[in-house]
């Protein structure tokens, strides 16, 4: 009995400290700072939390939170991760999302907008500090939900810019 009581306090101290398995919605071995040579364009990932920094000054600043369909419909920028795409174990697929509200349409259970979009896959299970990132950037991006049936999906119908980021060590 006292057992398991003692199992039950410490899980709900977890829980309430805001502590889960990966420690964070992005992984430890991906935090840190990136830069692409080529462009200059700048990454920084922390716990819940990304800045991806261009060179003409903008930059998009957004919270990482675990993929749901509610708070994705709410429209708003953010890190949307995807634990396990596709029943495919130990991978992320991280989406990095700024709707443009204006273009919104709607019709037939269907919502669309544009949007900026930033892609990448992640690997969970990896353990040493991740030396390089593959982003996929597009300005001119596409997001469609399918509100009846949850579903949704973004795209690139314009063409995409991709950044191959480097850890940049202090």
């Amino acid at each position: 009995m006292k057992t398991n009581a003692l199992v039950n306090l410490v899980v709900w101290v977890l829980l309430s400290s805001g502590i889960s398995a990966c420690g964070g919605v992005i992984p430890s071995p991906y935090r840190g700072s990136y830069v692409d040579s080529s462009t200059g364009t700048q990454l920084e990932l922390q716990k819940e939390a990304g800045i991806l920094s261009f060179t003409d000054g903008r930059a998009l600043h957004s919270s990482a939170e675990e993929m749901n369909f509610e708070q994705l419909k709410t429209l708003k920028t953010g890190i949307y991760v995807v634990r396990e795409p596709k029943g495919q174990a130990n991978l992320m697929d991280v989406y990095w999302i700024s709707p443009k509200l204006e273009t919104r349409s709607e019709a037939a259970g269907l919502l669309w907008l544009d949007a900026e979009v930033v892609f990448t896959t992640m690997r969970s299970d990896v353990e040493q500090e991740v030396q390089q990132l593959a982003l996929m950037h597009c300005t001119q991006g596409r997001i469609m939900l399918d509100i009846p049936k949850t579903r949704w999906q973004a795209g690139c119908p314009a063409g995409a810019t991709y950044f191959n980021m480097k850890r940049v060590t202090p």
